[in-house]
């Protein structure tokens, strides 16, 4: 695993912790740092990830796959909901399995247009 893209999302979720709690480093709790380094595995691992859908592959496992891609924003985005309001972690997490599962079907429905010859949804298809 390239440890760029590791760094570069640990330091960006860091950043958004920092802008949180009013760029005071020492407001941050312990455990925000660990957060931080979760964060930006798991943000480089997804990189693979979408590369390893194909055809023969069930549908599910597809969706999943090309689901990913959103992993790494969902996980930037959900810093602000650590911070803030951890209660609400179970509802974030809920919210970002949603916004994958859209993401994948919408991946895989655009792919399918794509190929039946809609410019429209090739067009779509390049820009995402």
């Amino acid at each position: 695993m390239p440890l760029l893209p590791v760094a570069l999302y640990t330091a960006l979720a860091f950043l958004f912790g920092l802008w949180q709690v009013g760029w005071s480093p020492e407001r941050l709790p312990l455990w925000f740092y660990g957060y931080a380094l979760l964060v930006g595995f798991f943000s480089a691992l997804t990189f693979r990830l979408p590369s390893l859908d194909h055809a023969q592959r069930p549908f599910w496992q597809r969706v999943g796959l090309r689901g990913s891609s959103m992993l790494p924003v969902m996980a930037l985005l959900s810093v602000d909901t650590v911070l803030s309001q951890p209660a609400h972690l179970g509802r974030w997490a809920a919210a970002c399995a949603l916004v994958l599962l859209l993401s994948g079907l919408f991946s895989l429905w655009l792919d399918r247009k794509s190929q039946q010859g809609s410019r429209g949804a090739r067009v779509l298809k390049d820009w995402f």
